[in-house]
Order: structure tokens, then sequence, then C-alpha cells
């Protein structure tokens, strides 16, 4: 009867480059722009309007954006610390 042994498999761990993130990259843009729409997000991200809206959503839930104006005119800007 034969043995077999079973290596150990190599643990990757995924390191996601700075600025790769959805989020980081609209974090930077607004460093640099001061406002971003949710037409910007989508072409700067490449997703849906739906995606983008969803993602700038979630940054305003978690304090990092604030929504100004409103219907048509909506801008997102970074929280003033």
């Amino acid at each position: 009867m034969r043995e077999v042994t079973e290596k150990p498999q190599a643990i990757r761990e995924t390191v996601v480059p700075f600025g790769s993130s959805n989020e980081e990259r609209i974090m930077h843009h607004l460093a640099e722009k001061q406002v971003i729409t949710r037409k910007e997000t989508q072409e700067l991200l490449g997703v849906s309007q739906s995606t983008a809206g969803r993602i700038l959503k979630s940054m305003i839930d978690k304090g990092q954006i604030v929504q100004i104006g409103g219907s048509r005119n909506i801008r997102y800007e970074l929280v003033k610390k």
C-alpha cells in the first residue's frame, strides 16, 4: 500500500495596490478636483450608473464624503474636518 502525503498549500495574500479600490480612486480624484458627480464616478471607475450611485452612497454612510445640491445638480465632496 502506498502512503499519500499532501503538500501544504501556500497561503497567498492578495495585496491591493494603493489607489486601486473604487473608494480610493474617488478619494484621490476628490483630493485633486474637490468635487465629483455620479457621472464622473461612472467614467472614472468604468461602472454602471447604479453601481456608481451605490459606491457614493456607501461613502456618504461611512462619513467619507458629503452630498451637495439636489436633483440634477448633485455633487460630492470630501468631508471637511
